[in-house]
């Protein structure tokens, strides 16, 4: 992609140079408009997700990734479950566009659960196995940041 729009630079040359910019989609932002959130597994069992776009998140000193909710939904769902979430935020209103979800047991364990997440349509979040009072599935996602696997939520 990028040397596809070298090349085109190039050729175009002088004046025409500002002209073929925008083609090249570097002025575009780069960040996702959608959140994908798809759990499967024990059919009609009730799970609890947890789901917030209002969260600030860092690395602690043990090397972990710590989230503090600002605010969040708590939705008691049976599985299957599968839902497209609009992002907001982003670099044209200053804030960077963040997604925090959660899977846990409701009243009991669940043997057999996958969770995965997409961001438009890249699969980043894939995980599967028992839920438990011990096992419980997190991810984050902050624009232009990274985390660790282990997230505490505090």
């Amino acid at each position: 992609m990028i040397r596809s729009c070298l090349r085109g630079l190039a050729v175009l040359g002088g004046v025409g140079v500002f002209s073929g910019l925008p083609a090249c989609s570097w002025f575009e932002d780069p960040t996702p408009d959608t959140v994908r959130v798809l759990v499967t597994g024990d059919a009609s069992t009730p799970a609890a997700l947890i789901v917030s776009q209002s969260f600030n998140a860092g690395l602690t000193e043990r090397g972990s990734t710590a989230v503090s909710l600002f605010a969040a939904d708590t939705l008691i769902r049976t599985l299957p479950f599968d839902t497209v979430i609009n992002l907001v935020g982003g670099i044209d209103q200053g804030d960077a566009k963040r997604f925090f979800f959660e899977a846990q047991r409701d009243q009991e364990n669940l043997s057999n659960v996958q969770v995965r997440i997409y961001l438009d349509s890249d699969l980043r979040f894939d995980v599967g196995g028992p839920l438990t009072s011990q096992e419980i599935y997190r991810w984050a996602y902050i624009f232009n940041q990274l985390f660790t696997n282990v997230i505490e939520v505090i």
